[in-house]
């Protein structure tokens, strides 16, 4: 398996084919002691947003 990667590099880091492994899952949340809960809720509300998706979309990232 290793050895038919082509990898690219992008940046600082290596572009592996989305083929080659499982999905890469992420979540956000807001900690139970944040100091600025209210702030973090804003920020993963954002996340959210079709703003944001358009960004992650034109990255390559999959959404949800």
């Amino acid at each position: 398996r290793g050895a038919r990667l082509r990898n690219v590099v992008v940046d600082k880091g290596v572009r592996i084919p989305e083929q080659e492994h499982p999905p890469i899952r992420q979540a956000g949340g807001v900690v139970a002691r944040s100091a600025q809960p209210q702030l973090a809720s804003r920020f993963l509300a954002w996340l959210r947003t079709p703003q944001v998706a358009r960004i992650l979309t034109s990255a390559g990232l999959a959404l949800p």
